[in-house]
């Protein structure tokens, strides 16, 4: 049975931001708060599942707890942020599992940033002073569904501990994620394990987007889901080809 998790609703988020960037500017906990989720604004999808229970979302606030803490300093270290940032979403995959479309009814990831966890954002994002509305909203900049997404498309094992770049391509990924290209996993993970393709006088980053915009344009015109593994393979390689032939120009 499938797991469905909460959400809200806009007019419930519109209420929570409100009252978030209240205590953001007070310099209070964010009193929206609930460490079980349990909050008077949120709803559950009207379809088939079983609604998460309070105990797993609490056991969801816990394993992001352990590795993110609560209300502590935010690393001054770019290095330090982006192990804490790494840590978080392996935690998120973990816990949430690796089926992102059971968890993007609108508002799902702002009830995790409002309602269930929004302490670990005010202590994540506190260093930028202006109140971080995008963090909380649903879409690409949300503080939680970022992180997952990344894990998700390029795992943290994969990644260098100093490597910022990397960081940059797993943004360029969640953003397939958002597009026609996310529905092939597949060609997905072929794509992230040519990242390092790129001749030495291209940029890797300019490279890799645009080895992302062959496979998006690929998928208009061929079925990659139906392709055998050899084929597919074969094809990643083809798109490399292209997208260094057409960067070379």
């Amino acid at each position: 049975m499938t797991a469905l998790y909460p959400f809200l609703s806009d007019d419930a988020q519109i209420r929570a931001l409100a009252v978030l960037e209240s205590d953001w500017d007070k310099g209070r906990i964010p009193s929206t708060l609930s460490e079980n989720g349990e909050h008077v604004g949120r709803e559950f999808p009207s379809w088939g599942g079983t609604p998460v229970s309070s105990a797993d979302l609490a056991r969801l606030r816990e394993a992001v707890l352990a590795v993110a803490g609560k209300r502590g300093a935010t690393p001054d270290d770019p290095a330090e942020r982006r192990e804490t940032d790494r840590r978080v979403g392996r935690a998120l995959v973990e816990v949430l599992g690796g089926d992102p479309a059971a968890l993007f009814t609108s508002g799902t990831w702002a009830f995790f940033s409002m309602v269930l966890l929004p302490d670990v954002v005010f202590t994540r994002y506190r260093e930028g002073k202006k109140f971080p509305r995008d963090r909380f909203r649903d879409g690409r900049r949300n503080a939680f569904s970022t992180l997952y997404l990344r894990e998700l498309v390029l795992p943290s094992s994969e990644l260098s501990a100093d490597d910022a770049d990397d960081d940059l391509l797993a943004d360029e990924l969640v953003g397939l994620l958002d597009r026609s290209l996310a529905a092939d996993r597949r060609l997905v993970r072929a794509l992230v394990n040519r990242r390092d393709s790129a001749p030495s006088f291209l940029d890797r980053r300019l490279f890799f987007r645009e080895l992302l915009r062959e496979a998006t344009f690929e998928r208009t015109v061929t079925m990659t889901a139906l392709l055998e593994t050899d084929a597919l393979e074969h094809l990643a390689d083809q798109l490399v080809d292209r997208a260094v032939g057409r960067l070379a120009q």
